[in-house]
């Protein structure tokens, strides 16, 4: 039997985060109960809003985001294994059928989150972390693949496999595409000054900013288009010549 997708989340958080080994960490998720485990590693929210994204493929359908919900966190949420798994499997056939991406379910993960932690954005010592509360084509490859820890369980339980060096590439696109679109680059790569106007719009610019986690002067938005400077360097977003 599978362990349920959250059980997954938390093992592996427990490895990354918490230092603890796989043989200590399975044996953490295996007698604990879905309270204990989510005091240690806050992952219930994001493995929603990664089903939720998914669910979005089949027209968002109430039933089926219920289904899939309890199937990750676990049925009875203290569950420790996948009670449907021959349902996950179908529900990731068909995912493969309508076409879907990785990308757009870590965006909506990261949005989740930055809605979730406005109050982290002023948080003393994470002055160089600001650039985490922008969209996902901001932040950096490192940073939107962090997610994968919550996501890949979830298409893992479904029989579909991520390609990690795929993702990037497809990522590294995504990004060229936003900062062209959005007028953000010029003969020299970025353009941070309006990059940090785009910025300083918050909410207006991106929907999920509060005015707690929006910058609040031009000096703090510039601030942060260095941060997003800095996290983009390995891509190339230069304007040709003409």
């Amino acid at each position: 039997m599978k362990l349920t997708p959250y059980r997954v989340v938390a093992k592996n958080a427990l490895m990354s985060w918490n230092g603890l080994s796989e043989d200590e960490a399975q044996k953490i998720i295996e007698t604990s109960t879905f309270d204990e485990l989510e005091s240690q590693v806050y992952a219930k929210n994001s493995v929603v809003y990664a089903v939720e994204a998914i669910a979005n493929y089949f027209g968002n359908s109430s039933e089926l985001i219920g289904l899939m919900k309890d199937a990750a966190l676990g049925d009875k949420q203290d569950d420790i294994y996948l009670f449907c798994e021959n349902s996950y499997e179908l529900i990731g056939d068909s995912l493969n059928k309508v076409g879907f991406s990785v990308i757009d379910i870590l965006a909506n993960v990261h949005d989740g989150w930055v809605k979730d932690n406005a109050k982290k954005f002023n948080r003393e010592g994470r002055e160089n972390k600001k650039y985490q509360h922008l969209p996902i084509e901001m932040i950096g490859w490192k940073e939107a693949k962090a997610d994968l820890l919550f996501v890949e369980p979830i298409l893992d339980a479904m029989g579909i496999k991520v390609d990690e060096q795929k993702l990037e590439q497809e990522y590294n696109k995504r990004v060229t595409k936003f900062f062209n679109e959005k007028n953000l680059v010029n003969e020299n790569g970025i353009d941070k000054g309006a990059v940090a106007r785009l910025i300083a719009k918050g909410h207006e610019f991106y929907s999920p900013l509060t005015e707690e986690n929006s910058a609040k002067s031009k000096g703090e938005a510039m601030m942060m288009a260095s941060q997003v400077s800095e996290k983009l360097e390995n891509i190339n977003l230069k304007t040709k010549k003409h």
